[in-house]
């Protein structure tokens, strides 16, 4: 097992604000800042350090692996993540299992650009389980290639 400290991104060596709830005890750190009144953020304090990001590609690359399934789970980043994984998409045809946090994605993204992204490489929804929380559904999704 290696450990990388960096965050998956899609970007290679850019530095970026990583934010932590709660001294980083928390399943909310994220590259996406939360909203302070997110009902599991709201009595955690909060504080930023800068990480330095990597595609998933690019990962996959200087560790010399071909990986046949991929799970993303980055609380708001699913699409950054995504979008560093093009070659993992186009030329492994990995699975993909990817948690999708829809009411923490950034200001102007919406869960529909992953699904189309995904769809746009060739891949469908091949199953997925759901909860609705705070009037979204919160899910993992799981795409495989569609190579009919």
């Amino acid at each position: 097992m290696q450990i990388l400290a960096k965050a998956v991104s899609d970007s290679d060596n850019k530095l970026v604000p990583f934010y932590l709830s709660n001294s980083g005890d928390s399943f909310l750190n994220s590259l996406i800042d939360h909203p302070v009144d997110a009902p599991a953020n709201c009595i955690m304090p909060k504080s930023v350090m800068h990480v330095e990001t990597i595609t998933l590609d690019e990962f996959c690359k200087i560790t010399n692996l071909r990986p046949n399934a991929v799970k993303i789970d980055v609380k708001g980043g699913e699409l950054f993540a995504v979008r560093g994984s093009i070659g993992l998409l186009q030329e492994y045809r990995a699975a993909f299992m990817v948690a999708v946090h829809p009411t923490w994605l950034p200001q102007g993204q919406r869960a529909e650009e992953l699904f189309q992204l995904f769809r746009m490489h060739r891949y469908k929804l091949a199953g997925s389980q759901c909860v609705r929380y705070d009037g979204a559904d919160f899910g993992d999704y799981l795409f495989v290639p569609d190579d009919n």
